[in-house]
This record gives C-alpha cells, sequence and structure tokens, in this order.
C-alpha cells in the first residue's frame, strides 16, 4: 500500500502531466498568433485569436495553479494537509466542469456544423475528441478521482 507521501507524489506527478500537456498546447498557439502578426495585449484585429482569450490558456493556468497547490501540500505539516487536499479537490471540481463544459461546447459546434471538422484553439479537428480541451478534461477527472481517494484515506 502506498504511503501517504507517495500519494501525493503521484497527485502532483499527474498534475505536472496537465501542466506540460497544456502549456505545450498554448506555446502553440502563441506561435500561430505571433507568426500572424498579433501582439500580447491585442484582442481583435488579428485573423488568429490571441491565446490569452481561449479556455486552452486558462485550462493550463488552472493545471499549473493545481500543480502548486499539490507541491505546496506536499510540503506542508500533516496538521495542514487534509484541508489543503479538501480545498484542491474543489478547485479540480471547478477545473473539471470548466474542462467538460468546453468539450460540450466543441460537440455543439461539431454537430452544429454536420459533423464537418471545426476550429478549435489550436487549429482546425476533425472532431472534438482530438480537441486539447478533451485531453485536458479527462487529466482533470483524473487528478479530481485521485485527490478524492487521497482525501478518502487521510480521514
Amino acid at each position: 500500500m502506498p504511503t501517504k507521501k507517495n500519494l501525493f507524489y503521484l497527485q502532483t506527478l499527474l498534475l505536472f502531466s496537465g501542466v506540460v500537456f497544456s502549456w505545450g498546447n498554448v506555446l502553440k498557439e502563441f506561435k500561430i498568433y505571433f507568426a500572424a502578426g498579433g501582439q500580447i495585449l491585442q484582442t481583435a484585429g488579428c485573423p488568429v485569436t490571441n491565446p490569452i482569450i481561449t479556455p486552452c490558456f486558462w485550462g493550463a493556468t488552472a493545471f499549473l495553479i493545481a500543480l502548486i497547490w499539490s507541491s505546496y501540500i506536499i510540503q506542508a505539516k500533516s496538521t495542514g494537509q487534509i484541508s489543503n487536499e479538501i480545498r484542491l479537490k474543489w478547485f479540480l471540481v471547478a477545473s473539471t466542469i470548466f474542462g467538460w463544459g468546453n468539450v460540450a461546447l466543441e460537440f455543439y459546434k461539431y454537430y452544429a456544423s454536420k459533423m464537418q471538422p471545426i476550429v478549435s484553439c489550436t487549429g482546425v479537428i476533425k472532431s472534438p475528441i482530438y480537441a486539447p480541451c478533451f485531453t485536458g478534461s479527462i487529466i482533470f477527472l483524473a487528478s479530481l478521482i485521485f485527490t478524492s481517494i487521497i482525501i478518502k484515506k487521510l480521514k
């Protein structure tokens, strides 16, 4: 049976994978945006959407916050770990709802276009299951489930 500390490390590793995946996609978006002539704080006048106003950017930011939080929990005293883990769980609940809400929007656009390729944050996709927000939502959900398991083991 894994130790409490190992569970926290596994949680942090799972969130780290979300950070790497999501920020990798956001960096691709920025590369496309700047190549199209966009400026960092410009939100109009460019043929490509500024990544700062896309759900991908905010999902990536949520992953980074959760990773920092999880890393803090590892270092926290035992008495503060459970309360911080519960707060992290609620943050992950909100992040999971945000992610799957964006996936639902992608599916809506997909079926509204009569199942033709649609434009997502990172470009044209054949189906919403190929959108980065789909993968990100799965990682958020897995993190939420894992955090719930940790809380159950801590109580």
